[in-house]
């Protein structure tokens, strides 16, 4: 909450001893990288400051840590969720399009049937010969649509499942020197 509000402060007055509030907020929550990130951003905007040293001291303490923490294992939990998400709805939805393409492949084989047994049947017919062609070419339409429907279900699942994986990835304020005040940034990781 606080982060929020100093941050909406800086956009607007952009003094940049908010900035190291921000990071002092960051830095006591655990985050290690946006801690880091904005203490570097306060001195190089404000070098003079009566906080700089102490901000050079808290950079020098972050940068191992932080560079600790870049790995996977200690990536933040819906950074992960969303990860698992985009993943699985690729998969899925992957799933779906090879399902689908299968349905539409007996659809066609099905039809080809049909068309057989049509043309054999024009003028005149010997079912006995055409009976078996013909329950073949209606199974493959059964199995062609029901292999439709369920890739189409399962694109759907998988974009669904995508959309839910990129909503769980973090927005973050950047705070910068740009007349707005601040930049926000998607990020995401793969």
């Amino acid at each position: 909450m606080a982060i929020a509000k100093w941050t909406r402060s800086y956009e607007l007055s952009g003094e940049a001893e908010l900035l190291f509030n921000i990071a002092q907020a960051f830095r006591r929550g655990g985050d290690c990288i946006r801690a880091l990130a904005t203490y570097e951003r306060f001195v190089e905007i404000d070098p003079k400051s009566e906080q700089r040293r102490l901000a050079d001291d808290f950079v020098r303490e972050l940068e191992p840590k932080c560079a600790a923490r870049t790995s996977s294992s200690d990536e933040h939990p819906s950074t992960r969720r969303g990860r698992t998400l985009r993943i699985s709805g690729l998969a899925i939805g992957g799933g779906g399009v090879v399902i689908a393409v299968t349905g539409l492949l007996f659809g066609r084989r099905a039809s080809t049937l049909g068309d057989e047994v049509s043309r054999a049947c024009s003028q005149t017919c010997d079912w006995g010969a055409q009976k078996d062609k013909d329950a073949r070419g209606r199974r493959y339409a059964s199995i062609g649509y029901a292999c439709d429907g369920l890739g189409v279900a399962a694109i759907a699942s998988g974009a669904v499942m995508y959309y839910l994986g990129v909503r769980e990835s973090a927005v973050t304020v950047a705070p910068t020197t740009h007349e707005s005040g601040a930049v926000v940034t998607w990020s995401s990781a793969w």
